[in-house]
């Protein structure tokens, strides 16, 4: 049995890969192989020096590999090379020094906020509270920023009209307080309402779900993602995918545009750390340049 081979029963049997997995393993292994002149097997792969590895990451790049592709690449060959390490097959890992490339984190998305502001202005369905509820869930995502288990977590007693903001627990459990419009705390207001009515017209418990299935439930995830999907899938103007989690890209990156401090917006988001909000100065970057390269008197 190869060495290969070896590597690829120990995914499998020990590291319980899945099948996907272990076929991307194997797929970027037999092409090191094949670039270091091993055979597809790696049968002569022992005693690799840093120098192939990077010939080969080298190759890679000329060839406009993403530095995500290159760090998965690399990060495989690592992997079997610590499992020879391991066997004795080998006395060292040839890819131990090397530098990798950075991946850098992807711009988010977002909706143009003029499709957005399509679907808020449009008369909302109050006569099916189903239909009028995914459409408050839509706008709270959105005028919040708050996530999706966020949202699902909401209580009545968190919202404060009085104050017109939202209670939020994030993540690791900590408050926040997020503030509300008038056009949002008027369509909470009118939820609760309609809540009251359908169950008789009493008063709610203040600690149940804000959100809620037909039973009367605390609103699984999923049950986010399809209202959401439901109410930008007829918006003109709302391109690519339908998520709760691109309506937080927008408001960051709508609040950013418009002037907002990134400090401002990183409360908001509930972000531990600045870094996890600085992606979006690189939407607000590319905006510039976009800007810059279409009025600037000099620019070509």
């Amino acid at each position: 049995m190869s060495n290969l081979e070896l590597f690829i029963r120990y995914l499998r049997e020990q590291k319980r890969y899945s099948e996907r997995t272990t076929a991307i393993y194997t797929g970027v292994l037999v092409s090191f192989f094949r670039f270091a002149d091993l055979g597809e097997d790696g049968r002569e792969s022992e005693e690799v020096q840093p120098l192939t590895v990077r010939a080969y990451m080298a190759n890679m790049m000329e060839r406009e590999f993403s530095p995500r592709t290159v760090q998965l690449h690399v990060s495989a060959i690592s992997s079997y090379y610590r499992f020879l390490m391991k066997q004795g097959l080998c006395s060292s890992n040839p890819t131990g020094l090397l530098i990798r490339p950075k991946a850098g984190r992807p711009i988010p998305d977002f909706y143009a906020r003029e499709a957005l502001n399509n679907m808020l202005d449009a008369p909302a369905d109050e006569d099916d509270f189903s239909r009028y509820q995914a459409y408050v869930v839509t706008h709270t995502l959105y005028v919040t920023g708050i996530r999706r288990a966020e949202l699902t977590g909401l209580r009545v007693s968190d919202i404060d009209f009085a104050r017109m903001l939202i209670r939020v627990r994030g993540k690791g459990n900590k408050m926040r307080e997020v503030p509300m419009t008038e056009a949002l705390a008027g369509d909470l207001h009118r939820l609760v309402e309609e809540r009251k009515s359908l169950s008789g017209g009493g008063e709610l418990w203040v600690d149940a779900p804000l959100f809620v299935t037909s039973k009367g439930n605390k609103l699984p995830l999923s049950y986010v993602n399809n209202m959401v999907h439901a109410v930008l899938d007829g918006t003109q103007g709302i391109l690519g995918q339908k998520t709760p989690n691109r309506l937080r890209h927008s408001i960051a990156t709508h609040l950013l545009h418009n002037g907002a401090d990134i400090y401002s917006i990183k409360e908001l988001l509930g972000h531990s750390s600045l870094a996890a909000t600085q992606i979006y100065t690189h939407s607000d970057f590319k905006t510039l340049q976009k800007v810059y390269k279409q009025f600037h008197p000099r620019a070509e």
